[in-house]
């Protein structure tokens, strides 16, 4: 999503290149489509004036977003997440997964890529790679990648910025070590160029306990953090997340008993990352996928599954 004065552009996969959807900021509610419009997963991530997009086979391609030329600049595992951030006002990344030959047999591993440059290792020599996430950090970036394993999920982060016309990789470090993963874990970072950032993860917490875990990253990256957690009122899996404008979109199961209904809720994150609901704001018992970005009063919500997606406006205030 991209916020602009008068309207919020949607950018869609179209198989590779990317499909701009104008909604006009002007009303609290969007209005309805005319039309409906199958999507590409995984979605186009937006860096600076560039698209990335995921096209059929893995391929990525490179698309401005004033409408120029697309361009291959990489070839990821098909159907995998990828993510991008700008450097600066004049570069560009993108980050992705491809299988390679480990020690531990063939496992997913992070790769990235400055601008139309080379193809660069992101994760660590030998360590696989499972979900992949950026953010931008001053004039750089910072990356953070999760590892998940049989009995343990370690989080990855290093920073990123230019040394010349260079990619340079900060020291990757292992900011925190959770238990056992769910399937299809993933996470959310929250924070901007100028607070502290916190990977928001959910998972279990010690032996029966389910929830939210914010995990400070500081600049540079500090190892074996501390984690604030925010519990829910019992697990489930998947458990979408996303940040944007300041607020947090989290999937929870609305009671303790098996089988609760799923809300979807919205609320605040301090700068010690401890989590403030503002109530559930959806029925959520079909959500797979939470995006988010903020504007001048609010925040725009869009969620769903492979089957819908809703957009919504919610006026916030600061």
């Amino acid at each position: 999503m991209i916020v602009k004065p008068t309207e919020l552009r949607l950018v869609a996969n179209d198989a590779g290149k990317p499909k701009v959807f104008g909604i006009p900021n002007g009303a609290a509610t969007p209005p309805k489509p005319a039309t409906f419009v199958g999507m590409r997963w995984p979605p186009c991530e937006i860096a600076g004036r560039f698209a990335y997009c995921q096209a059929p086979g893995g391929i990525i391609l490179r698309t401005p977003l004033d409408g120029g030329e697309s361009k291959q600049i990489a070839e990821s595992r098909s159907g995998t997440q990828i993510a991008a951030a700008a450097l600066g006002p004049n570069h560009t990344m993108v980050a992705f997964f491809d299988m390679k030959h480990t020690t531990e047999g063939e496992r997913l591993q992070a790769f990235t890529v400055l601008d139309e440059g080379d193809v660069e290792r992101l994760s660590e020599e030998g360590a696989g790679a499972t979900a992949l996430h950026l953010a931008p950090r001053g004039d750089g970036a910072i990356a953070i990648y999760l590892d998940s394993r049989t009995s343990m999920v370690p989080v990855h982060a290093r920073s990123v910025s230019l040394k010349g016309e260079k990619l340079a990789l900060g020291a990757d470090t292992v900011v925190f070590v959770g238990g056992a993963p769910e399937r299809g874990i993933d996470f959310a970072i929250a924070g901007t160029e100028k607070t502290e950032h916190f990977v928001l993860l959910p998972m279990s917490h010690e032996t029966s306990d389910f929830g939210m875990a914010a995990i400070p990253v500081h600049d540079p990256p500090k190892t074996d953090v501390p984690a604030v957690w925010s519990l829910y009122p019992n697990g489930l899996d998947p458990a979408p997340i996303a940040w944007g404008g300041g607020f947090v979109a989290r999937v929870r199961p609305r009671e303790s008993e098996v089988g609760s209904p799923r809300i979807l809720e919205l609320g605040r994150l301090d700068d010690k990352g401890a989590f403030t609901s503002l109530g559930a704001i959806a029925d959520a018992r079909r959500v797979t996928d939470i995006a988010m970005a903020g504007d001048k009063d609010g925040v725009w919500i869009l969620y769903g599954d492979s089957n819908a997606t809703f957009l919504e406006k919610r006026i916030c205030p600061p």
